[in-house]
């Protein structure tokens, strides 16, 4: 989660061409037709026999892990601090220090445990009205990936869960920055992304995802606001409430952010694989080598414009500013054709990545050089 020295006021926030969600398979309305006859001479119509419901997985997987059930998660406030620091957090241990963001469910805030004086991220889920089981199960998703990740130094440290009032209550790493605010400032003074930043930014993205991949999950919301930036040059993935688990490594459903999403889960109807979450990074790594969103040329461009020209353009040349190596990687992973995207373990090996722990770039001086 993100830290900000003050209250973030919603109008305040920068002017940059945002991407509507796509709504997920669950959410998308359904409008029945009614149909009538006036004329008794005609036999009435006989009724056609419900079609079995599709099975979208292959015929050799087993079905995939089902929505987390709230059994399944600590929820009485018990918090883990590092290894082996427990303590007994609740709504009224809290003193709210500030307001991170906040967003259609969720609102994000900086407090104080009065008895640890940890400073942490509260994520509070507020449950929708019309949605009460997808608000629940997106807090609950976002909880049971963080509770497998805590071994992986580039995802954000999860502490625990507790309910106040019927709302759902995440204690998260507090962070300074997202990359977002971080392009948003950069691209402002007329600056760039160094090689040395977008190497290390590419490492640990790509080291988040293949730690992801291991445990047999993908993220499926890729963008720049879900990566995490602070004072001591660390870069680390959040917002795992929609990261998909993958059965025989495919997954489902349409989620995600229309902007970053690749061909093959606009068109499809059917599985994608991790491959999905390459294109979204390419995306990414592009915008922040060039302050431009590739499928967002211009502000208020519909869905079906930005889906028009995801399906129907080239992917965009990698800029000619920056070195050969890190041109590969863009251009490997916009590949159209999923099955030819580099796998993580080889992105990691290529020579733009492979030294990107003894690369002498020091991104916490680079970052906290910043007035954001």
């Amino acid at each position: 989660m993100v830290d900000t020295n003050k209250p973030k006021d919603i109008s305040e926030q920068p002017e940059v061409a945002k991407a509507d969600p796509v709504l997920s398979v669950e959410e998308s309305p359904v409008s029945p037709m009614q149909t009538s006859s006036t004329n008794t001479d005609k036999p009435p119509r006989k009724k056609r026999e419900p079609m079995p419901p599709l099975k979208i997985l292959s015929s050799t997987s087993t079905d995939p892990k089902p929505t987390p059930n709230i059994d399944e998660i600590d929820i009485e406030g018990n918090f883990m601090f590092g290894k082996s620091q427990y303590a007994k957090v609740s709504y009224e241990d809290l003193e709210q220090l500030d307001v991170i963001g906040q967003g259609q469910f969720a609102t994000v805030y900086k407090m104080r445990s009065i008895s640890t004086g940890h400073i942490i991220a509260i994520k509070k889920m507020q449950l929708s009205v019309d949605h009460p089981h997808q608000t629940t199960s997106s807090a609950l998703e976002d909880a049971k990936v963080l509770r497998q990740t805590q071994s992986c130094p580039y995802i954000i440290n999860f502490y625990g869960t507790f309910l106040h009032e019927g709302q759902i209550y995440l204690g998260e790493e507090l962070m300074d920055s997202s990359l977002d605010k971080v392009l948003k400032v950069v691209y402002t003074n007329k600056e760039t992304f160094s090689e040395g930043a977008l190497k290390k930014i590419a490492f640990s993205v790509i080291s988040a995802l293949d730690f992801l991949l291991k445990i047999n999950y993908m993220h499926r919301d890729i963008k720049p606001s879900n990566i995490l930036i602070n004072t001591k040059g660390e870069i680390k993935l959040c917002d795992m409430g929609i990261a998909g688990y993958l059965v025989e490594n495919h997954a489902n459903t349409k989620v995600g952010t229309t902007a970053y999403l690749a061909p093959e889960r606009i068109i499809s109807t059917g599985q994608y694989t991790y491959v999905s979450d390459l294109w979204a990074f390419g995306v990414t790594m592009y915008e922040l080598a060039t302050g431009v969103q590739p499928y967002m040329k211009r502000d208020k461009m519909s869905i079906f414009e930005i889906i028009i020209a995801i399906t129907k353009s080239p992917p965009p040349n990698p800029p000619s500013d920056r070195s050969p190596e890190f041109g590969e990687v863009v251009k490997s992973c916009l590949s159209l054709d999923c099955d030819s995207r580099p796998s993580y373990e080889a992105l990691l090996k290529h020579p733009f990545l492979c030294d990107a722990l003894t690369d002498p770039f020091d991104m916490g001086a680079w970052f906290s050089g910043m007035k954001m």
